[in-house]
């Protein structure tokens, strides 16, 4: 079996935060999404310890 395709929900709105709840729970109890697609929502990323690159 494929690797499932990680599918990127963002927006830079805040007040779309519910929107971005829905398309993810959608891809997870969706029979055909959830077996091809895995939602990686930014809102749930851990904080990066590192720095950020200064240019």
């Amino acid at each position: 079996m494929r690797a499932k395709l990680q599918v990127f929900v963002s927006s830079v709105q805040k007040e779309l935060e519910d929107e971005r709840l829905i398309v993810q729970n959608l891809m997870n109890t969706d029979p055909f999404l959830s077996a091809y697609c895995a939602p990686v929502l930014y809102d749930f990323a851990p904080a990066s310890p590192q720095k950020a690159t200064e240019e």
